[in-house]
């Protein structure tokens, strides 16, 4: 349980397209609670499964606009 005043410092980092702020450091007092080290693996497995989600939509897409039974429409009737 922390003392009354003591300071928490803690960094975040801007993360863009993978969602809101992840927190890199974090300190109460001089006793460090998370460090960059700690927060790594997580980071590392959401930069995976949006990689890994991008393209399986990107294929999606790909397979939709190949096989999609589009037509060229004839002149005349245009």
């Amino acid at each position: 349980m922390p003392r009354q005043g003591t300071p928490l410092h803690v960094w975040l980092q801007d993360t863009g397209l993978l969602g809101g702020r992840w927190i890199v450091a974090a300190e109460l007092g001089e006793k460090p609670v998370a460090s960059e080290e700690s927060q790594a693996p997580a980071f590392r497995t959401a930069k995976f499964i949006w990689g890994f989600v991008s393209l399986i939509g990107l294929g999606v897409a790909f397979v939709l606009w190949y096989f999609a039974p589009f037509e060229r429409l004839d002149a005349q009737e245009t």
